[in-house]
């Protein structure tokens, strides 16, 4: 398995020459969607509206769809901050770009209301917004073994930060709020360990998914990390999970042999 994995990456690198450049540019373009996104739902302004720069390298096309939405209190308090903080990552990155001699792409054509949910309510704005912080939290690790520049990695990796604390704040939101949320995966042995799920719920994981626990909610939208890294990790996750597994069983066994349980003998007069 492992050889058929690190073949399959073999073919993968030769069919992707992707440079530094390419990527910072990737990024950008999804920095630019979740830069529209919250600043529309927060003040019903494009980018480019507030002043932002939005032209490059191509033709930029213009932002549409989308309407601010009714957010009160802390949910309106984040989703503002979140938004500066998207703005900050279009423009940290445009000019990193232009630091290391580059050219930032243009803007893109982006419509907002394309699949319709993310503007009606908390609840929309919220599902939408879970999405995309996925989405730049598993771009850019699967970017990560890709990039050549330590540089260029050191800046990926200051955006991932922020994008993962992004992604934990909208998950928490979801779950104080009791939205429901579609799961991705089935429940890991871990959850239940902890108590996050019980055995009920695991035997009842899908058919019953709706009238689980908020708490459970926010955990079951995590994302598998089978699917954040395919193909790239030379040993299936699942083999690594039991690896673990063993790991700890050799630990307990060294415990015990450590320790004498023996009751003590009995002192004789």
């Amino acid at each position: 398995m492992a050889g058929a994995a690190a073949a399959v990456e073999g073919r993968l690198d030769a069919q992707t020459a992707f440079t530094d450049f390419d990527i910072l540019n990737f990024a950008l373009n999804l920095e630019y969607l979740e830069a529209e996104f919250y600043t529309v739902a927060t003040t019903g302004q494009t980018i480019s509206q507030i002043g932002m720069t939005v032209t490059g390298s191509g033709a930029s096309g213009a932002t549409t769809g989308g309407s601010q939405v009714a957010l009160t209190g802390t949910a309106l308090a984040i989703a503002q901050e979140i938004a500066k903080d998207e703005q900050t990552h279009v423009k940290f990155i445009q000019t990193a770009i232009a630091s290391l001699g580059g050219t930032s792409i243009a803007k893109p054509a982006i419509n907002l209301g394309a699949l319709g949910i993310g503007f009606s309510s908390l609840a929309s704005f919220l599902t939408l917004a879970r999405a995309f912080e996925d989405i730049g939290v598993t771009a850019y690790g699967g970017a990560a073994p890709l990039i050549s520049s330590k540089v260029v990695l050191g800046y990926a990796a200051r955006i991932l930060a922020v994008e993962a604390l992004h992604s934990g704040n909208i998950r928490l939101q979801i779950a104080q709020n009791n939205i429901q949320t579609t799961a991705l995966d089935g429940p890991h042995p871990a959850a239940i360990r902890f108590g996050v799920l019980s055995h009920g719920q695991q035997r009842a994981y899908g058919s019953a998914y709706a009238a689980a626990g908020p708490v459970s909610r926010l955990w079951r939208s995590e994302p598998d990390l089978g699917r954040i890294l395919p193909v790239r990790c030379e040993r299936p996750v699942q083999h690594l999970r039991g690896h673990c597994r063993h790991q700890r069983q050799q630990r307990r066994e060294q415990h015990r042999s450590r320790c004498d349980y023996r009751q003590p003998e009995p002192r004789h007069p």
